[in-house]
């Protein structure tokens, strides 16, 4: 199984970076050769770091002996340490092994192949190799967890780990809306039509400087298009339903910078267009993995037949997940005609208690009343800076107002909170 996380890592002290381009070619070619032969699904993770080191495709045919020498032959002194110096070749290998921890036999069966030297392998590839009786051991040691340092201990703390939150929701809910405010991009389209024809995965972390594309076939996805139009483009592919997608960002909402985590986007299950999109929520509820979900209901259509197919859905697959529902659209209650906010989050408990949900924690919020209100005036169209001036004088907003504030009365703040809670 390939490590993706490895990808996540800081690259700001990678000493490849500082390198010629040769050298970087060189690494990303040795890379490619002995990655081919741990995993053949795995094509496309060079064109990753081509991308990421903005390297031209290879063009060469040298052997991977060829390669491991030329990388065997530069040496570098980690930090902290008085003698030992060590080469390219070894920052690749520990680089592969925190991507295939379970292959070290495989990968050393390559590295004999090419006459790596043996105590060179073991030192790389065996935690219980020993020095020679003329090095103390300790020290030794010391040197070793020195190069494993960058590739194989995590940036993140344990307490920056957030999950995996399901995001589910009937057509023009608004889910695509919330999903965007929480990844801080407006990557999900968000029409009011069918925008998302299967199950995606978008998983963020602070450290990752580009933006990528794996499917649980070990395949990194690349393309020249921006990331919007990517995702569009593979939406409208008559994508499988059961092939697992999963977008990788160092971005996301200010509120969420610091923090690992993953939401899960689901198309909605009331497609007169799209009739598998029922099955596609369904197989997503059953066999991805995911620790809390958010129902998005929309407060101008509470109490429909499509959302009651929705919740028994829920019913059915969550088990014993938390669950947070989403009374979206909030801002398009007629206050004068006695359509409150309380009055709906009332009539929303009893809807939900209806179909089998006791005591529901539920909250009222505007998708588009948050994503509006933090943009700058001057980067919308014209009917987005009118909304924009209308959700200033209903929310109480002015220039002044901080993100914080903007987030707390549109009730964002209440799903981050979600998000955040154990």
């Amino acid at each position: 199984m390939f490590g993706y996380d490895v990808l996540t890592r800081s690259y700001s002290e990678w000493h490849l970076k500082k390198l010629s381009k040769d050298y970087q070619r060189k690494y990303i070619d040795g890379l490619n050769l002995i990655v081919h032969q741990l995993d053949g699904n795995e094509k496309q993770l060079g064109s990753f770091y081509e991308k990421l080191l903005n390297l031209t495709p290879n063009q060469d045919n040298r052997s991977l002996r060829e390669i491991m020498n030329d990388l065997n032959r530069l040496r570098f002194k980690w930090s902290g340490t008085k003698s030992y110096w060590y080469c390219l070749a070894d920052e690749l290998i520990l680089h592969i092994v925190s991507m295939f921890p379970h292959k070290k036999e495989q990968l050393r069966l390559i590295l004999q192949s090419i006459e790596m030297s043996s105590e060179q392998m073991n030192y790389l590839l065996d935690d219980s190799f020993h020095a020679d009786s003329n090095i103390n051991q300790s020290y030794w040691q010391l040197k070793k967890r020195k190069q494993l340092n960058f590739w194989l201990i995590p940036y993140e703390s344990e307490s920056s780990h957030l999950g995996t939150t399901l995001i589910l929701g009937t057509m023009s809910a608004g889910k695509s809306t919330i999903l965007n405010n929480v990844l801080g991009e407006n990557w999900a389209k968000t029409q009011n039509q069918v925008t998302t024809n299967f199950s995606l995965q978008y998983k963020h972390s602070p450290t990752l400087a580009q933006e990528f594309i794996s499917d649980n076939d070990h395949r990194i996805l690349s393309s020249t298009l921006n990331t919007a139009s990517w995702l569009e483009e593979l939406n409208e592919s008559e994508h499988e339903g059961g092939r697992q997608l999963t977008l990788w960002s160092g971005r996301s909402t200010e509120a969420l910078m610091n923090y690992q985590y993953t939401v899960v986007d689901t198309p909605g299950t009331n497609s007169s267009w799209k009739a598998n999109h029922y099955k596609v929520t369904e197989q997503t509820l059953i066999h991805f993995t995911y620790d809390k979900v958010i129902v998005v209901l929309d407060a101008t259509q509470l109490g429909t037949d499509d959302e009651k197919v929705l919740l028994s859905l829920v019913k059915e697959y969550i088990e014993n997940r938390p669950v947070l529902f989403v009374l979206n659209k909030i801002d398009e209650l007629d206050t004068e005609l006695g359509e409150t906010h309380e009055y709906y989050i009332q009539a929303a408990k009893e809807f939900l208690e209806e179909n089998g949900f006791l005591n529901p924690e539920i909250i009222g919020t505007s998708a588009i009343a948050t994503r509006l209100l933090n943009q700058d005036f001057h980067l919308l169209t014209k009917r987005e800076q009118r909304m924009k001036s209308y959700f200033e004088t209903y929310f109480g907003i002015d220039a002044n107002t901080n993100q914080t504030v903007i987030n707390e009365r549109t009730g964002f703040t209440q799903i981050l909170n979600f998000m955040k809670s154990e």
